[in-house]
């Protein structure tokens, strides 16, 4: 396992498999009668209740039986591979960008076969400190891959029990569990860049949709998460970007005008994070001679044969939503140039009429956070086929 290397794939095939989950997302939602709901506290039932023991022992389970596969793939990893693994291709060039963190300035991500770097470095730090504490050993990058997924699961679960109680966050846990065991340790334990979004891509939907529901703690967290994305990799622009900005002005609606300065904190924090996390890019473009980020402006502007439609958008997306859909069961292999295989041919999107089913069921019976889900169903859905497009 330790030895492996996944073939070379394109931003499509990434963009597609990130979005194969429609379990959560955002929206911009307003409270019913014109008036302001509050920022905090979060609504609902299950905010409004303490957890009983029973169920609180109940989550610890099952979040604890979701993340084991994650930490048997550690400890496989360490004791079966150790100091042995030695990377190549993407896997060596992302070792020796971890390798240059606080010996050497590190301003961009994973360079591209294009002739351009990714637009930042923030997963090369975020590896780093695993990297660290196994000596220097390559194996540290899959640890940590391991860790980020696993923080991404653990942050959708809770955020799923705090909107919707222990059923919500159960159900959430299942689809992260069938998710990884259709993906397999390989990809859950790969530092790739086209592999770590994944997982924490979820999680910043989740994040939006707390947004949407007037929580103001998750401003921050929904930056940092989303500028993790951008900067591993640049498909995820399109995908991540929209949400926190769209999360924001959710949360100002909902906080209503009367309430606005209990948004200055978040608002003041969130602004000095995007400062802090963005400084290695910006530092890039202002230094002399060309900049990574006005090279992939360039390319992106030169590259029109190599868009897709949206039809071929919307086929990728939704072939998720087969009667047995790939993330259920087993993922499928992408052409040789990476592309997904629902491309041009894809399954009748049969499941998509029953969560349309529920989401009108949603949007009558649950009040303003389910309408808030609903529209999080139809902005991701959007924004993965507008991003497969381009």
């Amino acid at each position: 396992m330790g030895t492996a290397e996944p073939a070379a794939g394109s931003s499509s095939h990434a963009t597609a498999t990130a979005v194969a989950d429609p379990s959560a997302g955002l929206a911009v939602v307003a409270s019913p009668g014109g008036e302001a709901a509050p920022a905090d506290p979060p609504s609902g039932a299950a905010a409004d209740r303490p957890p009983a023991a029973g169920d609180r022992w109940i989550a610890r389970a099952a979040l604890a039986i979701t993340l084991a596969p994650l930490a048997v793939a550690a400890v496989s990893l360490v004791v079966k591979v150790g100091g042995s693994y030695v990377p190549g291709a993407d896997h060596a060039w992302t070792e020796l960008a971890v390798r240059d963190v606080g010996r050497h300035d590190v301003l961009t991500g994973l360079y591209s076969k294009d002739g351009w770097r990714h637009p930042g470095p923030l997963s090369f730090y975020l590896l780093a400190p695993f990297y660290w504490l196994t000596g220097g050993a390559s194996v540290g990058l899959r640890l940590g891959a391991l860790a980020v997924n696993g923080g991404a699961i653990t942050g959708m679960a809770l955020i799923a029990r705090r909107r919707g109680g222990l059923p919500l966050m159960l159900l959430t846990l299942a689809g992260c569990g069938l998710l990884v065991h259709t993906l397999g340790a390989q990809v859950v334990a790969d530092p790739w860049n086209l592999f770590l979004p994944v997982l924490p891509y979820g999680l910043l939907i989740f994040l939006t949709w707390s947004l949407a529901c007037g929580e103001r703690w998750a401003l921050p967290v929904a930056v940092f998460v989303a500028t993790l994305l951008a900067q591993t990799h640049v498909g995820f622009v399109v995908l991540a970007v929209p949400l926190p900005a769209a999360g924001a002005a959710a949360l100002v609606a909902v906080t209503g005008r009367r309430n606005l300065r209990s948004l200055a904190r978040p608002a003041a924090l969130s602004a000095g994070l995007l400062a802090v996390l963005w400084l290695p890019p910006l530092v890039d473009v202002a230094g002399s001679g060309g900049s990574n980020a006005a090279d992939i402006v360039r390319w992106f502007q030169r590259q029109p044969d190599r868009s897709h439609s949206l039809l071929e958008g919307w086929r990728v997306i939704t072939g998720q939503f087969a009667l047995i859909p790939e993330w259920l069961t087993t993922k499928r292999t992408p052409s040789a140039a990476g592309q997904s295989p629902f491309l041009y041919r894809s399954p009748v999107p049969v499941l998509l009429v029953a969560v349309a089913a529920a989401a009108l069921v949603l949007w009558r019976r649950r009040g303003r956070e389910g309408r808030a889900l609903v529209l999080t169903l139809a902005l991701v859905l959007a924004l993965g086929i507008v991003a497969v497009a381009r």
